[in-house]
């Protein structure tokens, strides 16, 4: 398989308001202007050695990006002056086998790795204005980095009937995710693929041929993570995290047309350097999630030569800790959709309702400080009885220190509400070419 695409991307906002300028605002303006292409490629083949089975697959993947990126700062949507500008040409290939043993019916286990190689180039064209690297640093300049991750799982049925089912399970693996490669010429430097190593062990089940049950243990390290960063609409690097949880899930069928289904999670995360965790919020990472559900009914029933189909979902997440010291908290909510359709012939028709009891909520939100117009210069004393307002508060110095009294900013929440009750009729008509 083979792709390739283009696109133009412009993006304006305002995280801060009044922060960094008090007259104009802190409008800013990303622009994305990207060409992409790459493919993959997989051979697999299954050999049969007396009772063991062998199914291998070897592959690579690759794909290359030219971007040219900037960040302006802008008044209504009027270009004041750059702040960063980058021509980046980056290549990302990899190859990976994967080798899965069946010995007997009852017990499977796999063993692969894969290789990844990332290229990349990057040409800053404001040469030391870029705020994001140190005065002696260029912002300019060529590397390369990679990461080799091995994998491993074995699968164990001890129960095997028309009438239960269960399998034991335990996976272990490397992965990786990316940075900004431009935050390797930055002061410090970033590293540019950042190693994960998860852990997971589990169990699932088939009960009387209709009942599913799974639970799963897991761990996750990252050598870094990837936070939001209000003054600049985009994510900047962190510490070391350790992530640790449960999945529960189960699917019951309740009549041959109709199924329920609920998974649950629970999660906890902290920093792996134990001095950043704050007991306040249990150590909690920023907006990590410590609970999600989702579930609801689901089916599919003919109707003479139709087939009509529907669907009553909800999925949710609890409260969080907004900040790594937990002093603001996101709130969790609950959405329900509701869907049907029917299907007859070359004929489809749906109705879609998002948002059924038309909750009001925050459907994403971050910490970020900010500065109303009108509000204290930044640095200025804090005048008496001066407050941030309700779930706010005064914000320290920028680079984490107590402000002493003087302005920095409020810090809250930043939200995007929710869409409120949402309803789609679709109607679409197959054709025979």
């Amino acid at each position: 398989m083979a792709y390739a695409a283009t696109y133009r991307f412009n993006l304006y906002s305002n995280f801060t308001l009044y922060l960094r300028d008090p007259d104009n605002g802190d409008e800013i303006a990303q622009v994305d202007r990207r060409a992409f292409y790459g493919g993959k490629v997989s051979y697999r083949v299954i050999h049969h050695l007396g009772p063991v089975t062998l199914d291998s697959t070897i592959g690579g993947d690759g794909r290359s990006d030219d971007i040219h990126g900037e960040l302006w700062e802008t008044l209504q949507r009027r270009p004041l002056r750059p702040v960063r500008s980058h021509n980046v040409e980056q290549t990302l290939v990899g190859a990976y086998v994967n080798e899965e043993i069946r010995p007997a019916r009852w017990i499977r286990a796999a063993v692969g790795g894969r290789v990844d190689l990332l290229s990349f180039v990057v040409d800053n064209q404001l040469a030391n204005s870029d705020p994001t690297v140190s005065p002696t640093g260029t912002g300019t300049g060529s590397g390369a980095a990679h990461q080799i991750s091995p994998k491993a799982n074995l699968t164990v049925t001890p129960l095997d009937r028309p009438s239960a089912h269960l399998d034991l399970f335990v996976n272990y693996g490397h992965g990786f995710h990316s940075n900004d490669v431009r935050g390797a010429f930055a002061q410090p430097a970033v590293t540019p693929l950042t190693r994960a190593i998860g852990k997971e062990v589990g169990a699932r089940t088939r009960i009387l041929g209709r009942w599913d049950l799974a639970a799963a243990l897991w761990q996750l390290d990252l050598d870094n993570e990837t936070v939001w960063s209000g003054d600049e609409g985009t994510t900047a690097v962190s510490a070391a995290t350790h992530r640790q949880g449960i999945e529960l899930d189960t699917r019951f069928e309740v009549a041959p047309w109709l199924a329920a289904d609920l998974e649950v999670t629970f999660t906890q995360s902290k920093f792996r350097d134990t001095s950043r965790n704050s007991p306040l919020n249990g150590g909690g990472l920023a907006l990590a999630p410590r609970q999600t559900w989702a579930g609801g009914l689901s089916g599919r029933h003919p109707i003479g030569s139709g087939l009509a189909r529907g669907g009553l979902r909800f999925y949710g997440i609890g409260d969080r800790p907004a900040t790594d010291d937990g002093a603001l908290i996101a709130p969790g909510f609950t959405q329900v959709d509701l869907h049907l359709g029917l299907r007859y012939r070359r004929f489809d028709v749906a109705l879609d309702i998002e948002n059924l009891f038309n909750g009001r909520f925050r459907a994403a939100q971050f910490a970020t400080i900010s500065r109303l117009h009108g509000e204290p210069s930044m640095g200025a004393p804090v005048p008496a009885g001066f407050g941030c307002g309700k779930n706010a508060r005064l914000a320290n110095a920028p680079d984490g220190t107590p402000a002493n009294g003087t302005f920095q900013g409020c810090e809250d929440i930043s939200f995007t509400p929710a869409y409120p009750l949402t309803v789609r009729l679709m109607a679409t008509l197959y054709l025979d070419w």
